[in-house]
């Protein structure tokens, strides 16, 4: 008698046991879609200011300053850390240059996908441009005339001085960093996204 009713009662767990491995996450899914706005979900662990949505950028006509070839088209094709920068390149922006690079070289072989491009929307003595390309011979500099600042300020916002931005192959500005980010943090970010992107 003992052994008749086992088999029944085994034979119901199996069923229940499987239509939780395979039913349950869907069903887990379906709950977590249909309260998202209620559920405290994490914010992404990034160490920079994440731009949602994201910010497509403007085709601008800049001046180049250096002798190094700006890619084109420009901020497509490739992961572009671009920096911007309104009045010159003092030291704050020396130190971002610097660090851009050391980050470029960081990613190692993902470096071929990844630019650099340092954006200078005010004014800068000749001077200044050449301390900068001494430095970084192979950074591309070019320089905004007022009418492509203001076309820059109604797409990113009216503060533009002294920033760090990661723009995506496809031309999108998709996050933002303050001029004192740590290079390690900046260099985890670029590495997650050449890691989980299969563009650029």
């Amino acid at each position: 008698m003992t052994e008749t009713t086992a088999g029944p009662q085994v034979s119901r767990t199996t069923l229940i046991a499987l239509l939780i491995v395979f039913v349950g996450p869907l069903a887990l899914a379906i709950v977590l879609f249909a309260f998202r706005d209620r559920l405290p979900i994490p914010a992404a662990d990034t160490v920079g200011e994440l731009i949602e949505p994201l910010i497509p950028m403007p085709d601008l006509h800049p001046r180049p300053l250096s002798a190094a070839p700006v890619p084109e088209p420009m901020l497509r094709a490739h992961w572009t850390l671009l920096y911007l920068t309104t009045d010159g390149c003092d030291l704050r922006c020396q130190a971002n240059l610097f660090k851009m690079r050391q980050v470029r070289l960081l990613v190692g072989r993902d470096r071929a996908r990844v630019e650099r491009l340092l954006l200078v929307s005010g004014p800068v003595a000749a001077g200044a441009v050449d301390e900068i390309t001494g430095r970084y011979p192979r950074l591309p500099v070019v320089a905004l005339d007022s009418a492509d600042r203001q076309v820059l300020e109604r797409t990113l916002g009216p503060e533009l001085g002294d920033r760090i931005y990661i723009v995506d192959p496809l031309g999108n500005a998709m996050m933002r960093y303050p001029t004192d980010v740590p290079a390690k943090g900046l260099l985890k970010d670029l590495k997650h996204l050449l890691k989980v992107s299969q563009i650029g």
